[in-house]
């Protein structure tokens, strides 16, 4: 895993996890049989391409100014589950839910990492609330999955 050094290399790879997100949750709308459960993973995955459309939006307008350097440096393996992809293939009709739930929550908890990490790197406000604000989004993705997973499989249990 290699380091994130400027901010345009910062912003790609949210922008990939983001998309990766969206690709991650569609797939398991696609999989579950709960309607309920379907839904949770539908709204997420919209929520994550208004997250990407945010983090291109700052890109574009340039409103990231500091550059990490050496003290700020990201380091990709911080913000990546290890072993991810090849955790949970959802493409596998007989794929685990309950694993894809806890893969999820590992996912929503390395993004509120990155973009609360991020925005301490802002020198102007509007971006440093904007990424704060996705922030608190993944933590309240993570929240409901917790929530879900406490639901429909502890209660299972």
């Amino acid at each position: 895993m290699g380091d994130l050094n400027t901010v345009d290399e910062i912003l790609d790879f949210a922008v990939k996890e983001e998309e990766k997100a969206y690709e991650f949750y569609v797939e398991m709308a696609e999989k579950v049989n709960r309607k309920q459960m379907q839904l949770v993973f539908r709204d997420l995955a919209k929520e994550e391409v208004g997250h990407k459309a945010k983090l291109l939006a700052i890109k574009k307008n340039k409103q990231l100014i500091e550059e990490p350097g050496q003290k700020g440096c990201l380091k990709i393996s911080d913000y990546s589950i290890p072993g991810a992809e090849s955790d949970v293939d959802v493409k596998d009709a007989e794929m685990d839910i309950q694993k894809a739930y806890l893969l999820a929550m590992k996912k929503e908890k390395a993004a509120f990492q990155l973009y609360t990490h991020l925005a301490e790197l802002m020198e102007d406000e509007n971006s440093r609330k904007i990424l704060s604000a996705i922030a608190q989004e993944e933590a309240k993705h993570r929240q409901r999955l917790e929530n879900d997973y406490d639901e429909h499989f502890l209660s299972e249990n």
